[in-house]
């Protein structure tokens, strides 16, 4: 005779990240963070994998990304457990859970990631918008990439003004003498425009 075993294999759920259906963010140029998804979702029943790993998650701004002046955040506090780290280079913000963090938990904190970007020209040209997108790790997989997990941003730029820098001194003229420059080292600057459609310049008596 002999014995029967059931042998049961554990298969690792891959999480499933779903963007809400809320209207796309707008940030605007100069103003405050903004929110990107107060909606989206984490689904995985066995988050994390195992108790020995912990989950995580990646937020990429994956799409027009400006070095330097572009950033993701976190609004308020991160649940118990979950900290963060934001790289320049990449314009990843990385989110590291523990091995008790739960899906209900990582969701909260994606719920709180937020875009700013810093510089006067935000759309540099033409980059009006930003994809962000969402990765999650339960611990030993990644959640797949696509349009579920992408959630677009809208930036709105601000029309900046010139601004003229002139020499302070005083120029002194004497009568019959020859033309002189008026201010050879006036610089005019704008910081969200390359080309200055018009100018001028008056005197008058003191």
């Amino acid at each position: 005779d002999f014995d029967s075993v059931d042998i049961i294999v554990a298969v690792d759920e891959t999480p499933v990240v779903q963007v809400s259906a809320f209207p796309n963010p707008t940030f605007v140029e100069n103003t405050s963070p903004v929110l990107v998804d107060t909606g989206i979702t984490i689904t995985d029943s066995d988050f994390p994998a195992q108790s020995i790993v912990a989950g995580s998650a990646r937020i990429i701004i994956s799409n027009n990304y400006i070095q330097g002046e572009d950033a993701l955040d976190i609004a308020g506090a991160l649940p118990s457990g979950i900290t963060k780290s934001f790289d320049v280079a990449t314009g990843t913000l990385r989110l590291f859970g523990t091995s008790t963090t739960t899906a209900a938990q990582m969701q909260t904190a994606l719920r709180q990631v937020t875009f700013f970007s810093a510089g006067d020209d935000p759309t540099n040209g033409n980059r009006n918008d930003r994809e962000i997108t969402y990765v999650v790790n339960d611990g030993f997989v990644d959640s797949q990439v696509n349009f579920n997990s992408v959630r677009t941003v809208n930036v709105s730029p601000l029309n900046d003004n010139p601004v003229v820098t002139i020499d302070p001194s005083i120029l002194t003229y004497t009568e019959n003498q020859a033309a002189l420059l008026l201010d050879p080292s006036m610089l005019v600057t704008d910081a969200d425009d390359l080309n200055i459609s018009s100018a001028c310049r008056s005197a008058a008596a003191r």
